[in-house]
């Protein structure tokens, strides 16, 4: 939020387009009109068509005008013309006339003056509660988010205004203590400020409790007590007033930069940001995974997923997730994964501990091959990566690796395991963990562990809280070096009063493998963003692959997808991929003009350059936004000849890549007609081969990211450009 005041007088005097002239030139993004202003509602209006919130500005002298009966007396029977916070019939009437301004603009309303008259005022029989009282019969009148204009000051009863327990009550979304001043004041004042303040500052110095007017700040002034409020981490500020605003726009230019300024922050969702273009359109960015998390403040910060050394340990700390990582491999609690999403509040624990040849027939029998050891993890910053190095013994590691929704944990197995003298006929070899998720079941689709029996799963599973907040343990999968992926089940169970977690790693593909080999699970906080990719492979025609209902495999959780098609040698492959993106910030009367889906490409393989080597963008329709199956494989547009949401001349030539870049697809007519308001935009990409039903001569790919890389910079997304009719307002207050 980066704010102003606007007086009535002002504000019937210059009008809105003058003042949101001087909004958009300081890239502000909210107004805190009075709502006496006669052309208060032309603001609204006005406001809504360029991305700029309005606020309605109210104080408590509009209460004991309307009746003067109210008016605050000392102990000596004195009156004063403020508001009287005890008298509930005037609490209960202003909270009526809040909800009143609420419910005809349609805009947040804006609190002033809500404390005792002054430091000074014999105060009497009024209390720090019945302001309070007050606050919160507002809060309860009205929806929208509210606000309220603050002492700025170390002692916060001092004037009855104890707005650090309204916020902690929830009964403001916001308060802007009004740290008028230089500098110092705001060095001064602002360590005692909380969480969910806006700092109130002033185009001049104003010093409480004389009320002194100084001199203008200029803009270096201003630039560097913006500086210091972003620096005691307060973000958002906002300005006294429109009347003093000659340096507005360079000062806050200079101090946000130009990078950022046209976002509408309040319009931010998990996976998308709202620009305002300046010219009455709007775009919506919006990704296919979760580019934001909520602050302690509940408010929505940009992902940063990077490992932080906290001197024994990392730690993971601006997501929607926490991970805490042991730098001692042998040490009791490897990881630690607290999932803070929403109303989650729960923690997993993770303890590596062997491996074992396991007995396929008779799952209980087994003979260790493994056991971990006293290793110090290396971090690698720029994978966001942390390695135990022969961690089970010479040749034999862990990699722990960050994803935007939680974090996997491979085991990496360089050479082929001594096999031949394996203990059993029939055998797989199993990675064994300790885990914990204390008040937690873990759910399947045949049902919840009862934490006695043994339980095997190939899926992805639920843990699941009392009150239903989940984590998700996701499908395990192994690849090898020839990139060849293969399903692998997770099992459960409890041995000697410990809860265990394993992986079964099938013997056939232990020794067929091209090594190195690595076996993954990850661990999310949210149900994930449903892209990844179908892959149906093997032996047959061309045809029966891709005429197939349902694919080998599904992968929805890796960081990159292939589109693919392959053929050679009697060996067929075709890959399909899936960009599922939650375009419901959208508003429902939004008329969208363009669009555009990004993917970005990290490499290809072309060997057949024959013209229908390209890329193009299909509707997919996948059942479920968040995950993928094999059958998935058939929703990915028609098998012949799918509509397509991009002209002919749009689609990608996959020839024509050189270096890491985005992809861009500009949809045309029956591609903005894909768009959703109200939930998931579903979109795809196919090979051209695959798209016409044409064998193709060897091997195509282009490889792309998916939403579960760490960083956002190379996410698929979809941006849309729109506009929204003007709303009309009829004043008659």
């Amino acid at each position: 939020m980066r704010a102003l005041w606007v007086q009535a007088g002002h504000a019937q005097a210059d009008g809105p387009a003058a003042i949101l002239a001087v909004a958009s030139e300081a890239r502000l993004t909210d107004l805190l009109v009075d709502h006496s202003a006669s052309n208060f509602g032309e603001f609204v209006t006005a406001a809504q068509s360029v991305g700029v919130q309005v606020h309605a500005w109210t104080y408590q002298h509009r209460v004991y005008w309307h009746n003067p009966a109210w008016n605050i007396r000392n102990s000596r029977g004195e009156s004063i013309d403020w508001l009287d916070f005890t008298i509930a019939e005037a609490r209960t009437w202003w909270a009526d006339y809040c909800a009143g301004l609420e419910a005809q603009y349609g805009v947040p309303v804006h609190l002033d003056y809500v404390r005792w008259p002054s430091l000074y005022w014999d105060r009497g029989y009024m209390t720090a509660q019945a302001v309070q009282d007050a606050v919160a019969e507002i809060k309860s009148a009205t929806t929208l988010p509210l606000t309220a204009a603050v002492f700025a000051t170390d002692d916060q009863h001092t004037p009855g205004q104890n707005w650090r327990a309204w916020l902690a009550a929830g009964l403001l979304d916001r308060a802007m203590p009004m740290c008028y001043g230089d500098l110092a004041r705001v060095q001064k004042y602002a360590p005692s400020w909380t969480v969910g303040t806006v700092p109130g500052l002033s185009w001049r110095n104003r010093f409480y409790p004389e009320g002194i007017w100084g001199e203008y700040h200029t803009p270096h002034e201003i630039v560097a007590i913006i500086r210091e409020c972003r620096s005691q981490g307060f973000w958002s500020f906002s300005f006294f007033d429109y009347d003093h605003a000659e340096n507005a726009p360079p000062a806050v230019r200079q101090a946000v930069g130009d990078t950022d300024v046209t976002e509408i922050l309040t319009k931010r969702t998990y996976t998308s940001k709202t620009h305002n273009n300046g010219d009455g359109t709007f775009t919506l960015e919006a990704h296919a995974g979760h580019i934001h998390y909520k602050d302690a403040a509940g408010d929505l910060q940009d992902v940063d997923l990077q490992f932080e050394d906290m001197g024994t340990y990392w730690r993971v700390s601006k997501a929607s997730y926490r991970l805490f990582v042991n730098k001692d491999f042998d040490s009791g609690d490897l990881i630690l994964f607290r999932n803070r999403y929403e109303s989650a509040n729960h923690d997993i624990y993770y303890r590596p501990h062997s491996i074992w040849w396991v007995n396929t027939d008779d799952k209980s029998e087994r003979t260790k091959w493994k056991d971990r050891q006293a290793v110090t993890g290396v971090l690698d910053p720029a994978g966001n990566k942390i390695t135990f190095s022969n961690c089970f013994g010479p040749g034999v590691h862990m990699e722990i690796t960050l994803r935007r929704s939680g974090f996997t944990k491979e085991l990496v197995i360089d050479a082929k395991p001594p096999t031949g003298g394996t203990p059993y006929t029939n055998w797989a070899l199993g990675l064994v963990s300790g885990w914990s998720a204390d008040n937690l079941t873990l759910r399947g689709s045949g049902g919840d562990w009862d934490e006695l029996t043994y339980y095997e799963r190939s899926e992805r599973l639920e843990v699941v809280e009392a009150g239903g907040a989940k984590s998700y343990i996701l499908k395990a999968w192994g690849v090898d070096s020839d990139e060849r992926r293969r399903e692998l089940p997770v099992f459960f169970e409890k041995q000697g009063g410990t809860l265990w977690q394993g992986k079964l790693i099938p013997s056939e593909w232990v020794e067929n493998a091209t090594y190195p080999i690595r076996m993954d699970t990850t661990t999310s906080y949210y149900a994930g963003a449903g892209d990844g990719e179908c892959t149906d492979t093997g032996t047959q025609t061309w045809d029966t692959f891709h005429d197939a209902t349902a694919s080998d495999l599904v992968d929805y959780a890796s960081t990159e997808v292939q589109i693919l098609v392959y053929s050679s040698g009697g060996y067929v492959e075709i890959i399909r991929t899936f960009f599922p993106i939650d375009t419901s910030a959208l508003p429902d009367a939004a008329s969208v003009s363009a669009a555009t889906f990004y993917i970005y490409a990290y490499g290809m393989t072309n060997n057949d350059s024959d013209g229908d080597d390209w890329i193009s963008v299909i509707q997919t329709d996948q059942p479920d936004p968040t995950q993928l199956t094999t059958h998935d494989y058939n929703n990915c547009g028609t098998v012949d000849d799918p509509t397509e949401g991009i002209d002919a001349g749009d689609r990608y030539d996959i020839s024509s890549y050189s270096t890491p870049a985005y992809v861009s697809f500009p949809l045309n007519a029956t591609g903005l007609g894909w768009i959703s308001k109200t939930g998931y935009t579903m979109l795809g990409c196919r090979e051209g081969h695959d798209c016409i039903d044409s064998e193709v001569a060897g091997h195509n790919r282009l490889r792309v990211y998916t939403s579960e890389n760490s960083g956002t910079s190379e996410d698929p997304y979809l941006s849309v450009t729109y506009a929204v009719p003007r709303r009309v307002f009829v004043t008659h207050w």
